[in-house]
């Protein structure tokens, strides 16, 4: 038995992207960190290749609610602060002295102004 509780060897599916076999047991990353999402076997090499595809999209998300926050604030010199957009392939890059500022403010003081500012507004 193994840690889904399937005997080793069990052919589970195949990847819904690359067709690659899906075995319980077989030892390999594919199959070990293999996931289904919503009824579909995925192995873990093509989620891993989604990984750059998902952090552009994410970030772009980001960009794109900061941008309308910045917009109803009146304050487009935060979104010069913390972006960068690169003007020939329009590609969002968060600003690196940005985030040196953000981690030196640390998770407790992010906290302690996101608790404020609630508290203001009521």
């Amino acid at each position: 038995m193994s840690n889904r509780g399937i005997t080793k060897g069990t052919l589970l599916g195949k990847c819904q992207w690359c067709t690659q076999p899906i075995r319980e047991g077989d030892g390999t990353f594919a199959s070990y960190w293999a996931k289904i999402v919503q009824t579909k076997w995925y192995c873990a090499e093509c989620l891993v290749a989604l990984k750059p595809i998902i952090d552009d999209l994410s970030l772009e998300k980001e960009y794109s609610e900061d941008k309308k926050q910045a917009e109803d604030d009146g304050n487009l010199d935060f979104l010069k602060q913390k972006w960068i957009v690169e003007v020939g392939t329009g590609k969002i890059h968060l600003n690196p002295k940005y985030e040196e500022k953000e981690e030196k403010n640390g998770l407790w003081d992010r906290y302690k102004n996101g608790v404020e500012k609630v508290l203001n507004s009521i």
